[in-house]
């Protein structure tokens, strides 16, 4: 009876199986149709329209040439519709709306309120729920007038969600039987699918991004020989899907930050079972070779594109326009640089600030004469440098801990390096020598090479002399060296001999470059007694010279002086009250610890992270994976490295941090990048051998060796060699408020004109709204006033030129007469000047390099200057 009843109940239970499973598949279709209408729909698929007639509200507080149109409060949203998003302070290019006014389309969109306001651009901003914009000059505000609001009708992200989450539920519900069979009789091919997914992801991306990378170098040296100025800018105008690609540029290490996490987690789930090891070999194999020959076009065509969006005139999260005016104006210490590099070529000398970092300013030197005195192709070479030295790095790791490893690596490096990259500072040179170190220190780790090591330490402290920050990393990693290499007290006295040499030829090469290019006494590296006294009193690097100048001590004097002044003060600080320079260690410490993942996800720039970036599961990921692999497989050669490395950083951060640490940092970076990518590591695969006669180590003092010759000489073959010598001679004594600059290639900068003007191939122009919002996302007139609140008559150029007479600064910037940029064939310039509005109540700080208050002076006059013909 029991059993009867039980049956009965089986039979119950399987008829409301089936009814439910019918009821399902009667629902799972129409479900999937709304899930992928609601996923096109999210991809702008469906836009719609309403228009609003005039007369428009005008900003009357204070008076504005910009009206405001008031969008209805959720007026046009539905229970599943999103509202009209419009930008906020969190995300500046949030809307998608499109306006016309009476058929005329309005743009650029997410334009600057300011620049709005002044009534020279038919850009607009959707901010909140309020649309800002001014009338074109031939259209009055009233009835008659009409704006058309263009909108992505997008459902709300529960509703997409929802149906997502539904389908696939139900669809397990409806299929689990035929799946359930499929799997058991093709289990292991279906395994086999899933492990090869994330290859076939990233081989499909290394195709088309060389493919892209091909067309992107093609299309510039058509431009080139076509005339254009910028010719890495003309696929940008020329074509929609490349303009998306530079504006969304910035983001273009996260999807490899997620396909390396998306990779890792199959290669661990499923490519565990022996059975998958041969095919986990085979595709890392195929996918070695692969970016082995096309990573390099890639990236430095992805660097090169960065740079050229700035030229563009594309403002995007994360530029460097506050160190690089629109990428081509290099300002404060960028500028400061450049003209160092141009003045010794006329001079034979470096300024103030160039020689406090001499590696890093004969690395300019070099790049600048390599680029024929042009500051973009001087740029570009800098980026295919560290293009190489990434990609140099990333095909040591995928050959030691797999390929998932290596793009999680290129995809840090990415987004920190690409904000110094487009700029003339220091930073750039330091992440080139640290990315170069790299294989050698896993040849030292795998190998145990003792070779390999020296050339990484002798690598990392050019590195750290170059881009100066983490300088407890030097000592840390000599006593790595003798700690671990060499077997008994005689070898170890000699590699750490050998360690002392390098360490002093660094030093000495670097004291020879500053003796050699400094006229005069060489000036001390200065910059650590700022610091050191800003510490003191619990302030950053100008705290002292504040502090000091109140108390009607300035900080006057040479640089020695200076620098004298300040560690005495900072003695006498420490004297008075040590708990206030102990506990500002602390705090600087503690703020690398809570800051710095920060940038190492955001880069320096602090780009906003997209949605889709799972952070937090590939921070697990990667900490979970490194102690995984450093229990199972690695050796005291690499854990003491690590342990040592980090406790230096650490140490260096308590000092540095508060101080721009994230920048100061820059050399320290690419470790720290890869500590993070070795979480990424495929821990089932055996590094692939290396040859015991490789000759990567002799390469290395080989090509150290080289750069060192080619710091110490391009400099002087540069200037004895120069063909503006002539030039220079035959200059006159300017007069007072006049001045002769270098024009054609050795200019740099922008003509900007009226935003209904086109603008032109043959010369760098902007519009003013781009223009506008450069300048404001720079920051830079907080220095000096430039375009707020008064304007130089259009058409204007901007403009870096480096100074003819002997022994003059080139650290000015220029507001030139539109024929200046135009005349490019034009060598010399005759300017008559005028000082351009300033901030009166601005601090300026010492590494002003002339006498003047002026970051920009504006030129009345210009005119075309030969020398005088001795006939």
């Amino acid at each position: 009876m029991r059993i009867s009843g039980f049956a009965i109940e089986l039979a119950s239970i399987r008829r409301i199986h089936d009814r439910m499973l019918f009821g399902a598949r009667l629902i799972l279709w129409p479900l999937i149709v709304l899930t992928l209408v609601s996923l096109a729909l999210q991809l702008g698929g469906w836009q719609s329209e309403f228009n609003v007639s005039g007369p428009f509200a005008e900003e009357t507080n204070p008076p504005r040439a910009s009206l405001v149109l008031e969008l209805p409060a959720d007026g046009l949203a539905r229970w599943w519709r999103q509202p009209l998003i419009g930008d906020d302070g969190g995300n500046l290019s949030k809307s998608s709306l499109k306006l016309r006014i009476n058929g005329r389309e309005m743009g650029p969109p997410h334009t600057l309120h300011e620049t709005i306001r002044t009534g020279h651009t038919t850009g607009f901003s959707h901010w909140g729920r309020q649309i800002i914009f001014a009338l074109p000059p031939d259209i009055k505000n009233g009835p008659e007038t009409t704006a058309t609001l263009r909108y992505k009708v997008r459902p709300r992200i529960w509703v997409t969600s929802a149906l997502a989450v539904l389908s696939t539920l139900l669809g397990y519900f409806v299929c689990s039987g035929p799946l359930r069979a499929v799997t058991e009789r093709c289990g292991e091919p279906i395994r086999a699918g899933v492990l090869k997914v994330p290859y076939v992801i990233l081989s499909g991306l290394c195709w088309a991004g060389l493919v892209a990378s091909a067309v992107y170098i093609l299309s510039s040296l058509y431009a080139l020989v076509t005339g254009w100025a910028l010719p890495t800018t003309a696929l940008i105008h020329w074509s929609s899907v490349t303009e998306w690609a530079a504006s969304n540029e910035p983001y273009f290490g996260y999807p490899l930050l997620m396909l390396a996490g998306l990779g890792t987690v199959t290669t661990w789930l499923v490519g565990s079972n022996p059975f998958h090891q041969g095919a986990i070999e085979s595709n890392e194999q195929s996918l070695r070779r692969l970016l082995a020959w096309c990573g390099f076009p890639i990236t430095a065509c992805a660097l090169v594109l960065c740079m050229s969006a700035i030229w563009a005139g594309l403002v995007r999260p994360g530029d460097p326009n506050a160190t690089n005016i629109g990428g081509l104006l290099p300002f404060l210490d960028g500028g400061n640089y450049l003209a160092a590099a141009f003045d010794q070529v006329k001079d034979g000398v470096w300024n103030a600030p160039a020689l406090r970092r001499p590696l890093a300013a004969a690395f300019r030197s070099v790049l600048l004469f390599l680029g024929n005195s042009s500051v973009q192709l001087m740029l570009i070479l800098q980026a295919c440098l560290v293009a190489g030295a990434a990609c140099f790095a990333t095909h040591a790791i995928a050959a030691w801990r797999g390929v998932w490893a290596s793009v999680a690596f290129l995809g840090l490096t990415y987004i920190y390096s690409r904000y110094f990259v487009p700029t003339a500072l220091t930073e750039p040179f330091g992440l080139f020598w640290a990315l170069l170190s790299i294989p050698f220190f896993i040849k030292a780790f795998r190998d145990h090479s003792v070779n390999a090591a020296l050339v990484a330490f002798a690598m990392t402290t050019v590195a750290l002399t170059t881009r100066m920050g983490s300088m407890f990393t030097i000592p840390a990693l000599a006593v790595w060296l003798v700690w671990q290499f060499g077997k008994g007290p005689a070898a170890k006295i000699r590699t750490g001999t050998i360690a002392i040499c390098i360490l002093l030829s660094v030093f000495v090469l670097n004291s020879l470059l500053q003796r050699a290019y400094a006229r005069g006494p060489s000036p001390s590296t200065g910059n650590f007694a700022y610091v050191l006294c800003g510490l003191s009193i619990g302030t950053t690097w100008d705290g002292c010279v504040k502090k000091l100048a109140a108390e009607g001590t300035p900080i006057e004097g040479s640089e020695d002086d200076r620098t004298r002044q300040l560690y005495s003060a900072a003695w006498r600080n420490f004297r008075a009250q040590p708990g206030t320079f102990i506990r500002r260690l602390t705090d600087s410490a503690q703020a690398f610890a809570t800051q710095f993942p920060e940038v190492i996800w955001r880069g320096y720039g602090r780009i906003n992270a997209p949605d889709w970036l799972l952070r937090n599961v590939l921070t697990a990921m990667a900490l979970t994976g490194f102690l995984y692999g450093a229990a199972r497989r690695a050796n005291a050669v690499e854990l003491t490295f690590w342990t040592l490395l980090w406790a230096s950083i650490v140490v260096s951060s308590s000092l540095i941090y508060f101080d721009d640490g994230a920048r100061s940092l820059a050399a320290s970076h690419p470790m720290m990048a890869l500590f993070f990518a070795l979480g990424m590591s495929n821990l089932a695969q055996l590094p692939a051998k290396s040859t015991s006669r490789s000759q990567l180590a002799r390469n290395g003092f080989v090509g150290l060796i080289a750069a060192a010759m080619l710091f110490v000489c391009v400099p002087w073959i540069a200037h004895r060699f120069s063909p503006i010598s002539a030039l220079v001679s035959a200059i006159p004594l300017p007069k007072p408020n006049e001045t002769f600059v270098f024009g054609g290639h050795r200019m740099s900068g922008f003509l900007v004109v009226e935003d209904n003007q086109p603008l032109r191939d043959d010369v760098p122009s902007l519009h003013l709204a781009d223009f506008d919002a450069i300048i404001t996302q720079s920051g830079v007139e907080q220095y000096q006033e430039l375009v707020h609140p008064m304007l130089p008559p259009l058409p204007f150029g901007f403009v870096f030129a480096p100074r003819v007479e002997s022994g003059s600064n080139s650290g000015l910037l220029y507001i030139v007469p539109a024929e200046v940029v135009e005349h490019r064939e034009v060598p010399v310039w005759h300017f008559d000047l005028k000082r351009w509005r300033e901030k009166p109540d601005f601090e300026r700080w010492f590494d002003k390099q002339d006498d003047s208050d002026d970051y920009w002076i504006y030129v009345t006059k210009a005119e075309p200057w030969q020398p005088l013909d001795p006939k």
